[in-house]
């Protein structure tokens, strides 16, 4: 009973907390300068680390495209060269991410800087993330090829939370450790938020948003100035050469 309530609602009351913490985040950058949220708490660490944002950015690749693409995930590890190729990329990323994962929680504890609750989330979230990139490298090595049958097992449970009717029978069936990797991962969820490193998503996504809606207007404009010329040689052409009544 209990199983069933944490991978039942605890999710939604996770996505819930995700979604109203980064609007609040949001209307709070309003009146802050943008550049100032970007030098505070683990991002400050985070950030002049460029191989473990490579390492980070394709775990969250991979795990997406199980949850997204599962068909092309089981077609590409039909073949036994392309299925070493992807689980032996995302156990080093695993390793890398854990190992920085470490540092900046050694260098966090030893000096950490910002506001109390943005100090205790992104311990929270540290830890969380330690923990659940630790049990899936264990569970990656204890039961292989996870990137295969996490397509018949994670992804149709995500997609009957999605459905609003889950199933919690794909994860409360599965071993511990995959079951503490799930609860890790809406647990990374429900804190962020909080973290230093919300800015940092708000601001990404605020400018890149601003980027797709100056491309549409570009690409509405030019439409638009190419009708109106065409519209204008049109009645030029019907002035010079009007049309002969029958």
């Amino acid at each position: 009973m209990t199983k069933d309530i944490l991978f039942s609602r605890c999710p939604y009351a996770a996505i819930a907390l995700l979604a109203v913490g980064l609007g609040v985040r949001s209307m709070q950058l309003r009146n802050q300068p943008w550049l100032g949220t970007l030098k505070i708490g683990i991002w400050n660490e985070l950030r002049s680390r460029r191989p473990l944002q490579v390492c980070l950015f394709l775990l969250v690749i991979g795990h997406l495209s199980e949850l997204l693409f599962p068909r092309q995930v089981i077609a590409w590890n039909n073949s036994p060269l392309r299925l070493y190729l992807l689980e032996g990329l995302l156990f080093v990323s695993g390793v890398s991410v854990l190992v920085g994962c470490l540092s900046i929680i050694g260098r966090h504890l030893e000096h950490s800087v910002g506001s109390v609750v943005t100090q205790k989330a992104d311990a929270m979230f540290l830890a969380l993330l330690f923990v659940g990139v630790f049990s899936g490298l264990f569970l990656a090595a204890a039961y292989r090829w996870a990137s295969s049958w996490a397509v018949v097992t994670l992804t149709p449970y995500v997609l009957s939370l999605v459905h609003a009717t889950p199933d919690t029978a794909y994860v409360t069936e599965m071993p511990f450790l995959i079951r503490l990797h799930v609860f890790c991962a809406f647990g990374c969820m429900a804190v962020f938020p909080l973290t230093s490193i919300a800015p940092v998503f708000i601001i990404t996504l605020h400018r890149s948003a601003g980027v797709v809606f100056r491309s549409i207007a570009g690409i509405v404009r030019k439409s638009v100035n190419r009708t109106e010329n065409q519209l204008r040689l049109r009645n030029l052409t019907l002035w010079l050469w009007p049309e002969e009544e029958d």
